[in-house]
C-alpha cells in the first residue's frame, strides 16, 4: 500500500497548481462572509474530487490491467484509496484551519470556536461523501460514474426535502428539533458524527472491494 500512496501523492503533486488556486479562492471568498469557518467547509468539500481523479488516472488507457500485474491486491488497492482520501482530507483541513486563523486575524476576529467545531463535522461529512462516490467510481468508471453521481445528488436532495417537509405533516416543529440537537453537548455530537462516518466508510469499503474483485480488466 505504501507504493500506491506514493503514486497518488505524486499525482497530487502534479495538480498542485490547481490545489493552490482552490486554496486562494477559498481565502478570497471567505472575506465576503462573516463566518471564518467557511474555508474549512469549502476545502473539505473539494477534496473528494482530488481522490476520484487518481482513480481516473489509474483507469486511463487500460491502466488497471497493468497495475494489477504488480504485487498489489485488489483489496489493498481499495484500502489505499480510502486511507489516501482520509489523509488528504485531514491535511486539507489542517491547511484550512491555518488559513481560517489568518483570515480571522486579518478581519479582527478573536473567537475561533466555530472553526474548531466545523473541523470534525466537515471531516465526517467528507468521509461519508467519499464513501458514496468511491464505490460508484469503481463500479461504473470515471465517465459513467458522472451520471450515477448526478442521480445520487438528486436522491440526497429529495431525501433532505422529505426530512424537512414530512415532519411538518405530523405537526413536528423542525426548528425546535434542530435547536434541541444543537443544545446537546458538542463533544457528544462530534463523537456521534465521527462514529457514523466510520461505520459508513467500513461498509463502503466492503462494497468497493466486492465491486473491484468482480471486475475484469
Amino acid at each position: 500500500m505504501k507504493g500506491l500512496l506514493i503514486k497518488d501523492m505524486r499525482l497530487m503533486k502534479a495538480q498542485r497548481n490547481f490545489f493552490a488556486m482552490v486554496a486562494i479562492l477559498a481565502v478570497v471568498l471567505s472575506f465576503s462572509t462573516q463566518d471564518i469557518s467557511f474555508i474549512v467547509g469549502y476545502l473539505g468539500c473539494m477534496m473528494p474530487q482530488f481522490v476520484l481523479s487518481t482513480i481516473s488516472y489509474d483507469e486511463f488507457d487500460n491502466g488497471y490491467a497493468f497495475l494489477f500485474t504488480l504485487p498489489i491486491s485488489r483489496k489493498g488497492y481499495v484500502l489505499e484509496k480510502y486511507c489516501f482520501g482520509l489523509l488528504l482530507c485531514a491535511a486539507s483541513l489542517a491547511l484550512a484551519v491555518l488559513l481560517s486563523y489568518g483570515v480571522g486575524l486579518a478581519k479582527g476576529v478573536r473567537d475561533f470556536q466555530s472553526t474548531w467545531v466545523a473541523v470534525p463535522i466537515v471531516f465526517s461529512a467528507t468521509a461519508v461523501l467519499l464513501s458514496i462516490l468511491l464505490p460508484l467510481h469503481l463500479k461504473f468508471g470515471a465517465e459513467k460514474a458522472r451520471f450515477a453521481i448526478i442521480g445520487v445528488i438528486g436522491a440526497i436532495f429529495v431525501l433532505v426535502y422529505a426530512v424537512v417537509k414530512i415532519p411538518g405533516v405530523f405537526g413536528i416543529d423542525m426548528k425546535q428539533f434542530a435547536s434541541a440537537i444543537y443544545a446537546l453537548n458538542h463533544v457528544a455530537l462530534t463523537a456521534g458524527a465521527l462514529a457514523f462516518a466510520l461505520c459508513i466508510a467500513l461498509l463502503s469499503m466492503k462494497i468497493s472491494t466486492a465491486i473491484l474483485c468482480r471486475r475484469e480488466f
